[in-house]
């Protein structure tokens, strides 16, 4: 098997957190942060409500042969993100300026910060999410998470991807209440569907989630499934419906 350079890099960024032993600095991290691999470093993201998803995809992992990178990725700025007070200044410290307008950004933000649930903030939503998948373990793994583009057929990226700790990986497609439109006009149940039957038996792609950074109780995978979150207007609490959508609070 040919190396990837993405899950190369998702290998050393997962050694660097790994060796942070500083558990508050990590926690206080998880909550408004999360990494995402890619071919040439990482992209830091925001899960914080003031810059959802909004990412700096120019953080590198490894020096350049001019000298350092402008964003490194080692134990100071995973410290620097850890203790960011969220003013215009301190964004520009960590690269992010851009701000999300749309609301699907916003849902996806308050999700992974549910599946998180750093310092027990969302217990009444993270109880309700397991009722709602059945599941009486949920561990995030990463959004958006894909193999580089050339070799995913279309370039397909869960939106979320969690696992329950018992090697039992799940992609979450989430959707707006507004709906959704595809060029292929295809639904989001055949999206989590294309899902599953690309990347099951995929052993780059398992090889990638076995290494991603941040990474718990996931030693080997079994299975993968899938469910469409959808939010909803006129609900304060996440629940799965009779069509097996679960729905999730939308403002």
């Amino acid at each position: 098997m040919a190396k990837n350079s993405l899950i190369e890099n998702a290998k050393i960024t997962k050694e660097i957190w790994e060796n942070l032993k500083d558990n508050k600095i990590k926690t206080n991290f998880k909550k408004n942060f999360h990494i995402r691999p890619t071919e040439v470093g990482i992209t830091l993201v925001s899960t914080h409500f003031s810059k959802p998803m909004n990412g700096n995809k120019q953080v590198k992992i490894r020096e350049k042969s001019n000298g350092k990178a402008s964003y490194y990725f080692d134990e100071n700025f995973i410290k620097e993100c850890a203790n960011l007070k969220f003013n215009k200044e301190d964004w520009k410290k960590i690269g992010i300026t851009k701000q999300n307008k749309r609301t699907e950004p916003y849902l996806q933000a308050w999700l992974i910060n549910v599946i998180n649930n750093c310092e027990n903030k969302y217990n009444r939503e993270l109880t309700e999410l397991k009722e709602a998948l059945n599941l009486e373990n949920i561990y995030f793994i990463g959004s958006e998470l894909i193999l580089q583009e050339s070799e995913t057929k279309g370039g397909q990226k869960p939106d979320i991807v969690i696992h329950d700790g018992n090697g039992v990986v799940y992609f979450l497609e989430l959707k707006t209440s507004k709906g959704y439109s595809r060029e292929d006009g295809k639904s989001p149940e055949e999206q989590v569907q294309e899902y599953i039957k690309q990347y099951e038996g995929d052993k780059q792609y398992e090889m990638l989630l076995l290494n991603y950074p941040m990474i718990e109780k996931l030693n080997k995978i079994k299975e993968y499934k899938g469910f469409v979150v959808k939010g909803d207007k006129n609900t304060e609490k996440i629940y799965k419906d009779e069509d097996g959508i679960i729905r999730i609070p939308e403002k």
